[in-house]
């Protein structure tokens, strides 16, 4: 899991996000995970990498950016408390976890366990898994 504190103006209040990708993508488009604001950014701006060391910052083409107020055109790879700038945008690498954010879901020891604390819920899961087998075997409902 990574954790931003993301200003979209100087002046404005955070907004924290937390998303659990191995690649972040930044930029003014619709399919980025984080949108950016600024005059005459394109779609994509920066792709962000998670590996053990921190986070790699990658720019798209020649595109400046800022990491703790230095002009960066390339990449660099930054850690917890580094400030991005991107645009008008703030970024700051608040929470940063490689190991666990990555880490495969083991499905049926979740299901026994919400299956367990939540018996209420037996009627929905059977429905559910009535979906799902028809759905696995093709057939339409």
């Amino acid at each position: 899991m990574v954790t931003f504190e993301i200003y979209f103006h100087e002046s404005s209040s955070p907004l924290e996000q937390s998303l659990y990708f191995r690649d972040i993508l930044i930029g003014t488009s619709r399919s980025s995970h984080i949108r950016v604001k600024g005059e005459d950014l394109p779609r994509l701006c920066l792709r962000l990498s998670s590996s053990p060391r921190g986070i790699l910052v990658e720019g798209i083409k020649d595109l400046a950016f800022f990491i703790n107020g230095k002009k960066v055109i390339g990449s660099k790879v930054i850690k917890l408390g580094d400030n991005l700038k991107v645009g008008e945008s703030l970024i700051k690498l608040k929470e940063y976890n490689y190991d666990s954010s990555f880490a495969p879901l083991n499905l049926e020891e979740l299901y026994d366990k919400f299956h367990s604390e939540k018996e209420e819920y037996d009627t929905i899961l059977s429905a559910i898994e009535k979906e799902l087998i028809l759905a696995d075997d093709g057939v339409t409902g």
